[in-house]
């Protein structure tokens, strides 16, 4: 098993009870742990599937089957599960 150490983990979802995580970080610094990017993780073979960075800190996410959904100060970004397409992005304010 390989062991990874790139800092402390702020959101964690699962996706039902299979092996995909949505994993957001603690960390300031642009590594796979960061409080700006979502990485999508197949804890079946410990890689990162999908990495997506955004301008601002992750604040919420959620996602079943068929969607994602990642909530943002300003904004809130819906995706495609199967090939990770922006369906609509929404401005909001908090």
């Amino acid at each position: 098993m390989q062991q990874y150490d790139q800092g402390g983990v702020q959101i964690i979802e699962m996706l039902f009870s299979t092996n995909l995580l949505a994993i957001v970080g603690m960390g300031d610094d642009p590594t796979i742990f960061s409080r700006k990017r979502l990485t999508i993780w197949n804890s079946n073979n410990y890689a990162a599937i999908c990495e997506i960075s955004f301008p601002s800190k992750v604040n919420a996410v959620k996602f079943n089957k068929q969607r994602l959904v990642v909530c943002l100060k300003d904004n809130i970004h819906i995706y495609d599960l199967k090939d990770m397409r922006v369906l609509q992005s929404l401005d909001i304010k908090n």
